[in-house]
C-alpha cells in the first residue's frame, strides 16, 4: 500500500452550476479544505460526493460566506472518497468563492 500526498483541487473558483472538483481514481482522503470569498456579496456553497451529480448526497449544507471570509470545510475534512466516487460543488455565485483541497490518495 502506498500512501501519498497532494493537491486535490488546486485553488480555484466555484462555478454555479454543480461540478465533480474532485475523481477518486483510488480510495482518497480530504485532509483539508478551504473555500475564500473574494466577492462583494456573501455567497453560498454546497458541497457532496457522489458517483454521479444525480446521485446527491449532501456531505456539506449550504454554507453562507461573507465577503473577504475563509471557511475551513469541516464537513468534508476526513471524509473518504471512494474509487469512481467525485466530489462535487457549488456556489450562488461565479468567480467570488476560491476552493482548494489536499489529501491523501492510497493505492
Amino acid at each position: 500500500m502506498t500512501v501519498t500526498t497532494r493537491a486535490l483541487c488546486e485553488a480555484h473558483y466555484l462555478s454555479v452550476a454543480t461540478v465533480a472538483e474532485y475523481t477518486a481514481t483510488a480510495t482518497t482522503r480530504i485532509d483539508a479544505a478551504v473555500l475564500v470569498n473574494t466577492g462583494a456579496a456573501d455567497a453560498r456553497v454546497t458541497m457532496y460526493i457522489a458517483q454521479s451529480v444525480d446521485a446527491a448526497a449532501t456531505v456539506m449544507h449550504e454554507v453562507r460566506i461573507r465577503p473577504g471570509e475563509s471557511y475551513l470545510c469541516s464537513e468534508i475534512t476526513g471524509q473518504a472518497i471512494e474509487d469512481g466516487y467525485s466530489l462535487f460543488a457549488k456556489s450562488t455565485h461565479a468567480d467570488a468563492v476560491v476552493f482548494r483541497a489536499t489529501g491523501v490518495v492510497i493505492t
